[in-house]
């Protein structure tokens, strides 16, 4: 299965979960290792495009495409998560289905739902499940976003 993600190009390849393990996230609490990966690569544009401010569209970026086994997946519809679970006041309980999902080890990946766009996917991978080591990196080239956005 290929799965997208865009970071900064030093960080292009690392797959530690360390940047979400310092920094926490929607689905991560700060100290839990994970790695943020996307179903297509205009969701994981608009995913980072929600988090930066108008002078961070002139950094240079990377669009990486991954390979990883889709036969460890753990699939969370709407009606798996919490009422409102796309509020920002929500995180908590998030974070505890990410916090479980990592600690049992069973899965490599989870599949949820975007909160921009609900009938698409999000993923979070395990770094520390065996298969991780599995996850490919198939393709990756430099990304720039289109400079009308900052207007």
């Amino acid at each position: 299965m290929l799965v997208y993600r865009i970071a900064s190009p030093q960080y292009a390849g690392d797959l530690s979960g360390n940047g979400a393990k310092l920094y926490g996230g929607r689905w991560n609490a700060k100290g839990t290792a994970v790695v943020y990966l996307t179903s297509s690569r205009a969701l994981a544009v608009m995913e980072l495009l929600v988090h930066l401010r108008p002078e961070d569209l002139q950094r240079p970026y990377a669009i990486m495409t991954f390979d990883v086994p889709d036969d460890k997946v753990l699939k969370l519809a709407i009606k798996d998560l919490p009422a409102d679970w796309q509020h920002e006041e929500r995180k908590s309980s998030l974070h505890r289905i990410t916090s479980d999902f990592v600690a049992k080890g069973t899965h490599l990946l989870m599949e949820v739902p975007s909160v921009l766009i609900e009938e698409e996917s999000n993923y979070i991978l395990n770094p520390l499940h065996p298969d991780a080591a599995k996850v490919k990196l198939v393709a990756q080239r430099s990304f720039n976003f289109d400079q009308r956005l900052k207007d």
